[in-house]
């Protein structure tokens, strides 16, 4: 018992250094800087992901707004996975841009970080 318990102790008390190695998945790292935008009959959808210090971020609140504008055109949130799908009318040729809002502050005040921009019904 004696013989077992030295090195358990050595274990334990050696200085401990621990690695985190965080990967995201490269279609969604591709989808966090360059969204996926469809158009089909007015329609636009945009799939994309938030990453945020090489981590994909859940529940985030995700905002496209038109190129020039302020008001929101579509709302999304962001799911387990970090994506996210918004859908919303537009005409062929659009620019838009994805706006994520940040969560209010203890004072209620929240920002929008500007995030890409991609136009509905053009390849790029």
């Amino acid at each position: 018992m004696f013989k077992l318990f030295i090195p358990l102790l050595a274990f334990l008390s050696a200085p401990t250094f621990a690695t985190v190695i965080t990967t995201v998945d490269p279609q969604a790292f591709n989808a966090a800087v360059k969204p996926t935008v469809t158009f089909q009959n007015g329609v636009c959808t945009v799939e994309g992901a938030l990453i945020v210090a090489n981590e994909l971020v859940s529940d985030a609140h995700i905002v496209v707004r038109a190129n020039q504008g302020t008001s929101p055109v579509a709302e999304a949130r962001t799911g387990r996975d970090g994506r996210y799908t918004a859908t919303f009318a537009s005409k062929k040729g659009a620019s838009f841009q994805e706006v994520v809002i940040s969560k209010p502050s203890k004072d209620g005040k929240i920002s929008a970080v500007p995030g890409p921009m991609f136009v509905c019904g053009v390849k790029q």
